[in-house]
């Protein structure tokens, strides 16, 4: 039961026309009042909806999406499911009562005012459900064990009173439909196993199905693996199969590579199996979250690779693995198969596979811009960038996301691989989908040329003119390590600090890692940015200023909400150059800036276990606040968050080619550091500051930028790399800068005085005493005896790694400084229980923020030590010396002039 209720009202329609022979345009439309309601069935069968009135008449009735459906009535009724809900909407029968034209002269436009009224209108509802019993359906066939070649009569009897349609299917495929009684016949039946459905629909709208099994002979799989000889299984991959030209379907890859088909040309697979087959691989994920295309080859659809299949006539030729092999040329014996390019591909499908696997599994993320194109073409460059627009045209259209690889960055064999190609542009891919857009680069109107030019370059860091590229870039190396770790990717493979180990990060192949506190003056600002979000997710630890431990959906949860942030620039209107807003004027967005980073974790403090002096602590930590009296060091009112003053460090310009200075240096020793340090005399010395530019390419090129004369500023450009020296620095003022600039357009070349290094600073590890057997639960003493040469005081590091419980049994740090032989004792506990410990010794020393260790295999120890029950009497194991075997000296460290690798 029910009821409704519409006391008496009225509303109005107004229109509006030129003169009385123009057509009418409506300008308000009211309506009447009206009520929803929701009936959900309780069995299958016919529904009677009646409208008893206590005052009014009958109602304006509309049953679900139907407009108009019922018209004026007092009752409907309606076929129903069990559990189906039936909406229906009711509204008070209206008519016109007034009318009224209004006209305000002669020649003006007409207004036309309808007035349409209801009385009161009030009524129960009453509900009937008649119900029908579910169609009952059974079938049999014979003959009831059929053998290949037979023809099978399938028969039924259903009562055709409340039927209203039969369907016969075998295997999912409808192959007949009947009316009333009904036999059917599959004639010369096959090998195989089929599956017989008869399903039936009643006239209320009601299935019934029954299913059964037949199993004719022996049925085949045609099954393989596809995998590659780096070790990895290929999964969500897409793979079509052919046979004799005819498609037979498509299926993807599981986790372990593993794809089958059961079906040829709609039958179960059969033995023999004649003619010629094709197994098609596609480089299109499962999900057709992205694939990949050849810009070069055929851009208009995706990648793929043809592998034949020859006549099947054994069970064994069923399983058909496919592998990716390294370093083959093309086969002209397969001209459907590049196996030049195509171990390239499969690799980068590979891992933008798990980036997207990461993004899915992990973080649940919906992927609003499908597909992602991943696309490659034969460039003889090392280019890999993600871009959103002015693409190349891919199925018409350029305006897409696109993540694109040059020919050398394609390569497998590409040192960047995964960290900083697939899951650094993966990860550009998602802000940009999730964001709408990426981070907000600037630009200034160049009225001389006409033209817009950026004052925000790409990598530029602290030489842009604000922190949104640096933001951008330190979000996908963060979330490259995230992937990396949460996947399982690439495990460290070094025992020091394993922990620590996950934070490393490659570019060109070099390690960067990102656990220590990457300050503002580092050469790469995105890594100081990344360094702060890697703090936020690695765990709290206190040596590093670090007293927070957010989880992986927590972080993501701040760096993808929107926040009220300052607005801090715009152009102006009338000239086009940028101005710095007043930080009162805000707008709503996402994270643009590092200080918007800053902003955002302050604003969530009271939703997490942080303070806000935790969030400081971090960025002071990385030097991310404005040092407004140049000490080097942070005092309580200094913001934090800014890392660099507005005009100073910042720069307000575009990089023209007239500030590019040229330094004559050997291409074989890029890259190299050039710093650049701008000192100020008197009252402006509060501006003094450098920055360090690291040079890839050749020629070796960086903008030089010279302040305002009236701050007296003085430029000094020094080049800087491992085991050189600049002796004579180019040193620049404002009237040598602009004749420079003046009669030759740029800043000219200058050629550096580097002299080589001779510092000689090592460690070695000259012997290692161990005991052999030790009773269980026994203290174990280790001493290894150490020779060093440092020239200034140097943090090392002596660790004891146990590869059972993947930790350090002992690690432990020293201050040492000049030339000299020393004994270090090493204790720690034996386990409770017998067994034999593998342990590794190693030692490590800091220059500056970075540890060092060897390149070569050298550096570190391995041996064991048994563990035994414990005796009832006597004393613990005393450890006896042992000498590793056939290691009398072992260099760990190479001498610092030979460039000893970054950790």
């Amino acid at each position: 039961m029910g009821s409704y209720n519409f006391p008496a009202g009225q509303y109005e329609i107004i229109s509006q026309a030129d003169d009385i022979f123009s057509p009418v345009e409506i300008i308000s439309e009211g309506k009447p009042p009206s009520t929803t309601y929701s009936y959900i069935s309780e069995g299958n069968g016919y529904l009677y909806v009646q409208f008893e009135p206590t005052a009014g008449d009958w109602l304006l009735v509309e049953v679900g999406d139907e407009t108009g459906s019922w018209g004026y009535t007092d009752s409907f009724s309606v076929n129903v499911q069990d559990g189906e809900t039936v909406i229906f909407t009711v509204t008070p029968p209206s008519r016109q009562t007034d009318y009224e034209m209004l006209q305000d002269d002669d020649s003006g436009p007409i207004t036309f005012i309808d007035t349409f009224s209801w009385n009161t209108t009030s009524g129960i509802i009453s509900y009937q459900l008649e119900l029908v019993d579910v169609p009952e359906v059974e079938f049999g066939w014979y003959p009831r064990e059929p053998a290949r070649g037979d023809d099978v009569t399938f028969y039924t009897q259903v009562n055709t009173m409340t039927v209203s349609s039969m369907t016969w299917l075998i295997n999912g495929v409808e192959l007949d439909s009947s009316y009333g009684s009904s036999t059917w016949t599959y004639t010369n039946i096959q090998d195989g196993v089929y599956e017989v459905t008869l399903r039936v629909e009643d006239m209320f709208g009601a299935t019934a199905e029954k299913t059964y099994t037949i199993t004719v002979g022996e049925s085949q799989v045609f099954q393989g693996v596809i995998f590659d000889d780096l070790g990895n299984r290929y999964e969500d991959l897409t793979v079509h199969f052919y046979w004799n030209d005819v498609f037979q379907g498509t299926t993807y890859t599981d986790a372990d590579g593993h794809y089958e088909f059961t079906t040829v040309n709609g039958q179960p697979i059969t033995l023999p199996l004649t003619g010629m087959g094709e197994v098609k691989i596609e480089f299109v994920d499962k999900d057709h979250v992205f694939e990949i295309r050849d810009l070069k080859a055929d851009k208009t659809k995706p990648v793929s690779v043809i592998y034949p299949v020859t006549s099947i006539t054994s069970v064994d030729q069923l399983e058909y693995n496919i592998g990716f092999y390294g370093d083959m040329a093309d086969d002209a014996d397969t001209p459907q198969v590049n196996e030049a390019l195509t171990d390239d591909h499969a690799l980068v499908f590979y891992y933008t596979n798990i980036a997207k696997r990461f993004y899915d599994e992990k973080l649940n993320y919906i992927f609003w811009n499908t597909p992602l194109y991943v696309t490659t073409d034969d460039k003889n460059t090392n280019e890999a960038y993600f871009k959103s627009g002015n693409n190349p045209e891919i199925d018409g259209k350029t305006t897409y996301p696109m993540i694109y690889y040059s020919s050398l960055a394609l390569k497998r064999t590409d040192p960047d691989a995964p960290l900083n190609r697939e899951f650094h542009e993966f990860s550009h891919y998602i802000m940009w989908d999730y964001y709408g857009e990426l981070p907000e680069r600037h630009y200034f109107w160049d009225a001389t040329t006409g033209k817009w030019k950026p004052l925000d370059t790409n990598h530029w860091g602290i030489a842009n003119h604000c922190t949104s590229d640096s933001y951008l870039e330190a979000f996908a190396e963060f979330m490259s390590l995230v992937i990396n770790k949460e996947m399982n990717v690439q495990p460290p493979t070094t025992t020091m600090l394993p922990d620590f180990a996950w934070s490393r990060y490659t570019i060109g192949g070099a390690n960067e890692y990102l656990g220590y506190n990457r300050d503002q003056s580092y050469r790469f600002e995105e890594l100081s940015f990344a360094s702060i979000l890697w703090d936020l997710y690695d765990g709290k630890e206190v040596a590093d200023s670090d007293n927070v431990d957010l989880t992986l959906e927590q972080l993501w949860d701040i760096l993808m909400q929107i926040y009220v942030l300052p607005k801090y620039y715009e152009n102006d209107a009338t000239t086009g150059m940028l101005i710095k807003l007043d930080e009162k004027t805000t707008e709503v967005r996402y994270i643009n800036y590092i200080k918007d980073l800053y902003d955002g974790l302050i604003e969530n403090e009271p939703f997490y276990d942080y303070s806000t002096s935790d969030i400081d602590a971090i960025f002071v930590s990385h030097k991310i606040f404005n040092d407004l009296n140049a000490d080097g060091t942070w005092q309580q009112g200094e913001p934090i968050g800014i890392n660099l003053k507005w005009g100073i460090e910042r720069r307000k310009h575009p990089v023209d080619e007239s500030w590019l200075l040229t330094l004559n240096i050997p291409e074989n020793m890029l890259p190299i550091d050039i710093t650049v340090t701008t000192t100020h005399e008197g009252t402006f010395t509060q501006y003094d500051h450098e920055y360090t530019v690291t040079v890839y390419d050749y020629p070796a090129q960086i903008p030089i930028i010279m302040p305002p004369e009236k701050y007296t500023p003085e430029m000094t450009v020094e080049v800087t790399k491992q085991g050189y020296t600049d002796t004579s620095p180019l040193v620049l003022d404002p009237a040598t800068y602009d004749e420079l600039i003046t009669t030759q357009g740029n800043l000219g070349s200058h050629t550096p005085s580097l002299e080589t290094t001779e510092e000689d600073e090592y460690i070695y590890i000259n012997q290692v005493d161990s005991p052999t057997t030790v009773e269980a639960g026994s203290t174990i003493t280790l001493t290894a005896s150490l020779e060093y040469s440092f020239n200034d005081i140097t943090l090392i590091s002596l660790g004891v790694y146990d590869y059972a419980t993947e930790s350090y049994a002992f690690d432990e740090t020293y201050w040492v400084q000049g030339t000299d032989i020393e004994d270090y004792v090493v204790q720690f506990t034996a386990p409770d229980t017998p067994q034999t410990l593998e342990l590794e010794a190693n030692v490590i020393f800091q220059i500056g923020e970075e540890w060092y260790y060897t390149d070569n295999d050298q550096w570190y120890n391995y041996f064991t030590i048994d563990v035994v029950e414990a005796a009832d009497e006597g004393i613990p194991g005393y450890p006896l010396p042992a000498t590793l075997a056939g290691l009398t000296l072992v260099l760990l460290l190479l001498k610092k002039k030979r460039d000893p690798q970054l950790l």
